[in-house]
């Protein structure tokens, strides 16, 4: 039996997402962060969590699973209260194994 062609990544999560950043635009989040090039990646799982007035109103949801390395959350809760977005991204393979959360955060006053 060969060995030397094994994918060096079989029963190992993927790396977690880099240079994880956040932008807001007119009602919006933009997210972007760095590609993953592992040979059995598959897609990229991405939640929200949001407090307003320190209360949890919604809290780790899953807004969106994607292939790219980029997302727009448009769907913002209207609020004119002190209001936190917390944003993780985790990787996703083949075999269904998850990497590390990489969180972001952006505050409103």
């Amino acid at each position: 039996m060969d060995f030397g062609n094994m994918d060096e990544n079989i029963g190992r999560p993927p790396d977690r997402p880099l240079n994880f950043t956040l932008n807001y635009i007119t009602n919006s989040f933009i997210l972007n962060w760095d590609d993953n090039t592992e040979s059995d990646f598959k897609e990229y799982e991405i939640y929200r969590s949001i407090r307003i007035n320190n209360f949890s109103f919604e809290n780790h949801k899953l807004i969106g699973t994607i292939t790219g390395s980029y997302f727009i959350d448009n769907n913002l809760p209207s609020t004119n209260s002190m209001t936190s977005y917390n944003y993780s991204i985790n990787a996703i393979d083949d075999e269904g194994l998850r990497s590390e959360n990489n969180w972001v955060y952006h505050y409103f006053y």
